[in-house]
């Protein structure tokens, strides 16, 4: 599914803003950063997962985040 409103720089900032790098939300997720990467220059369609994850994590202060999204 497309999202324009989470399109380029706009998402690849939140990533970055909650998980440090596209390679640690890559990670995190157990995808590749190449499949992350074609999503966010929209070549792929952007899973709706993906934008739940940044949701929830967005909403939820980072003392209470599952350990493996902790710095």
């Amino acid at each position: 599914m497309r999202y324009p409103w989470f399109m380029g720089n706009d998402l690849k900032q939140r990533i970055r803003n909650l998980a440090g790098s596209q390679q640690r939300f890559a990670d995190v997720l157990g995808i590749s950063p190449e499949h992350l990467s074609r999503a966010l220059a929209g070549k792929r369609d952007i899973p709706e997962i993906w934008i739940a994850v940044l949701e929830l994590l967005e909403l939820t202060p980072p003392k209470d985040w599952p350990e493996r999204w902790k710095r």
